[in-house]
């Protein structure tokens, strides 16, 4: 009975995908696709492809036939603000205190840079270096 019980639960766990060596299954021949073999896509969460990082030194230029959606505006050390940059206008400033955000760096819902359009950072300090990061992900127009 624990056997059964065992087996029941690993196949609930898997989306009725039985394990080699489970009851039901095919054992060491079995040529299914191993559980950490497959890639579970979720509609709406990004997948690491169109996961973006833009840093200080590097402009992007957003692809064609897609959109830049920013989602976090920050900075690799201590500076007094970080700007994000569209077509060389700034439409976001995150203010920091010391290094703590006074500011929210996080993009408001919406915010996207379009088809051809450059996004940069620049970040606000007294001394030499890239600092500037901004993060986002690429979606379809």
């Amino acid at each position: 009975m624990m056997f059964g019980l065992a087996a029941t639960l690993a196949v609930g766990a898997l989306g009725g995908m039985v394990l080699p060596g489970s009851a039901g299954g095919q054992g060491a021949g079995w040529g299914g696709p191993k559980p950490w073999e497959m890639t579970i896509r979720v509609k709406g969460i990004p997948s690491h492809e169109q996961i973006v990082r833009i840093d200080e030194v590097t402009p992007y230029v957003v692809p064609a036939n897609k959109v830049l959606v920013v989602t976090w505006l920050g900075a690799t050390s201590w500076v007094n603000g970080v700007q994000l940059l569209i077509d060389g206008q700034v439409v976001v400033l995150a203010q920091f205190d010391q290094g703590a955000v006074t500011g929210n760096p996080k993009m408001d819902p919406g915010m996207v840079a379009y088809a051809g359009q450059t996004v940069a950072v620049n970040a606000e300090r007294s001394w030499a270096g890239p600092l500037g990061v901004a993060l986002g992900y690429l979606d379809d127009a």
